[in-house]
């Protein structure tokens, strides 16, 4: 049923700002849907400009009348739609990939290593 929800759909709306991973968010990203999020935490970091709108983080009020003003503004033709469409997938594939993941927390590791002097090749012989 999920995906039949997800396929109906060209946005999807997650206004939630005190949610802290967002795994509904990377699910709409893997079904090709863009997302519109409140720019914080996890969902402020799982959708770029662009594959999504992020929407800042302020008053209530300013909140929802920033969101209904991107949704106004939203007047994509059904080309920029599925290139946004695509590159909300590459994300999701990017952020789900154990692999990509593992490569990337061992180049944040050999940064900080390297500010010590020395490389993740050092510690890992």
């Amino acid at each position: 049923k999920i995906p039949s929800i997800f396929q109906a759909h060209d946005i999807f709306l997650f206004p939630s700002y005190r949610e802290p991973s967002g795994n509904v968010v990377m699910e709409a990203l893997s079904y090709g849907v863009p997302p519109i999020v409140a720019d914080y935490g996890g969902p402020g970091y799982l959708v770029t400009k662009e594959c999504g709108w992020k929407i800042p983080v302020c008053s209530r009020d300013s909140f929802c009348t920033t969101i209904a003003r991107v949704i106004d503004s939203i007047q994509l033709g059904e080309q920029d739609l599925q290139s946004m469409a695509i590159r909300a997938l590459s994300r999701a594939n990017l952020l789900g990939n154990w692999q990509k993941k593992v490569e990337w927390i061992l180049e944040r590791y050999d940064e900080v290593l390297r500010k010590k002097g020395m490389g993740l090749e050092t510690i890992l012989r």
